[in-house]
């Protein structure tokens, strides 16, 4: 089944962003002009359908995403990661804190500095929270990246904690 989703899908995964035991999709877009990217969350129907899709504003060059409870309520959360790819000076991450019903709260972005080409969580310091790595690079690095950013703590709608990069 083809789905229409956006511009440039560049990355999918999969969680049940309503709650009612099916499988929805979240998709992170990137215009073709390099502009500012979105994803796109499309509920599951429980029949391998999917609703029409919903979109969220988010960073410049989007890049990946990756689902995790990042606020420990219990609704999948979405992390994407971006970077100013026209002139690679700036990255970031966005995130969108899940409501349960499947909807997000506005994007919020955390910046560090860097191009960001993928996101990945787990409990990476066996505390019990959910941490995100996420491989950076630079302007004199294109085409791959060159560092793994780490970043502690729960990540909220209000704090971001880097562990080391």
């Amino acid at each position: 089944m083809d789905r229409p989703a956006n511009d440039l899908p560049q990355s999918a995964a999969v969680a049940d962003f309503n709650r009612d035991q099916k499988p929805d999709l979240v998709l992170v877009n990137a215009p073709a002009d390099f502009g500012q990217g979105n994803i796109s969350v499309l509920l599951g129907n429980g029949d391998g359908t999917f609703r029409n899709p919903v979109q969220y504003a988010a960073g410049v060059g989007t890049t990946s995403l990756t689902v995790a409870d990042l606020d420990g309520d219990g609704n999948p959360d979405v992390v994407v990661a971006n970077s100013d790819t026209a002139h690679v000076t700036t990255g970031a991450l966005n995130v969108f804190i899940g409501k349960g019903d499947g909807t997000f709260r506005t994007a919020t972005t955390y910046d560090f500095g860097r191009g960001a080409a993928s996101v990945a969580v787990a409990d990476l310091n066996g505390d019990g929270k959910v941490d995100l790595a996420v491989s950076t690079f630079d302007r004199t690095t294109i085409p791959g990246p060159t560092t793994v950013s780490v970043f502690s703590e729960t990540v909220t709608a209000r704090s971001a904690h880097r562990m080391h990069s």
